[in-house]
């Protein structure tokens, strides 16, 4: 269990560099679309991780970004907003028995299925909230939608690849 804090100080590092050095330099679409990988942090934590740090980590990330993305707390506010949604998407998602000791919330514990469902919830949370919070009027809804279903939709693609890549070097 000890050998789980290094490994998610690494894997916060990790996402933020990548976030901020390559994918907020790179626009996919014409509406300056960037899949927001770094809520892979959030995600993988340990199912057992108290609500509070979920909240104070997501914060901390959040901040980090905001910084460097220049974005005056949207990152913040909508992963807190993730790191306080996400127990109760993990008792949605949960069997009537729960999760199995010693697993986490990744695609190699619980499947194709299970992941996509559980980490499509939680980018989208974080997607309606940050692009809303951008557009913070309704006028431009239908802009706002596309970008909220695009983003979703590529992040979520990066996630499950970068969990496929993960769970095939465990098994080589």
């Amino acid at each position: 269990m000890i050998n789980i804090i290094p490994s998610n100080i690494l894997r916060f590092l990790t996402l933020i560099l990548f976030q901020v050095l390559i994918l907020n330099n790179s626009n996919l679409t014409p509406l300056n679309i960037t899949p927001f990988v770094f809520i892979l942090f959030i995600l993988l934590l340990p199912f057992e991780t108290p609500k509070w740090l979920l909240l104070i980590l997501a914060f901390i990330m959040g901040i980090i970004l905001d910084i460097f993305s220049d974005e005056l707390g949207k990152f913040s506010f909508s992963l807190v907003l993730v790191a306080f949604l996400r127990p109760s998407v993990l008792n949605l998602l949960s069997s009537r028995d729960g999760y199995r000791k010693k697993t986490l919330p990744n695609l190699q514990d619980y499947g194709w299925k299970w992941f996509l469902k559980y980490s499509i919830i939680l980018i989208a949370i974080h997607n309606v909230s940050f692009y809303f919070l951008e557009a913070f009027q309704l006028k431009y809804l239908y802009v706002t939608l596309f970008k909220i279903i695009l983003n979703t939709f590529f992040t979520t693609l990066i996630i499950y690849l970068i969990q496929s890549f993960m769970v095939r070097n465990r098994h080589a």
